[in-house]
């Protein structure tokens, strides 16, 4: 067999491992991410309770909101410092 098989031979092995190790990490990633669900009582697995975008709104859109209702409401100059 030709040098330049087995080194292709070689390349495609780590291919596949590199392939498991990501097939590996979304695995263990979605398994955390189920079990966090289970642990807040989150909606896939409980009805008529929490959701994500529920627990995301009071962190990030909620002041996002909150700001660019002042920005409009009382100008922006007021954040600009002019």
């Amino acid at each position: 067999m030709s040098p330049l098989l087995k080194k292709n031979r070689g390349a495609d092995s780590e291919k596949a491992t590199l392939r498991r190790y990501c097939f590996y990490s979304a695995l263990v990633s979605c398994g955390i991410m189920l079990f966090m669900f289970l642990c807040h009582k989150v909606i896939p697995f409980y009805k008529d309770t929490n959701t994500v975008l529920r627990m995301d709104l009071y962190h990030q859109y909620g002041p996002l909101y909150s700001e660019l209702y002042d920005r409009i409401v009382n100008g922006y100059r007021q954040y600009c410092g002019r």
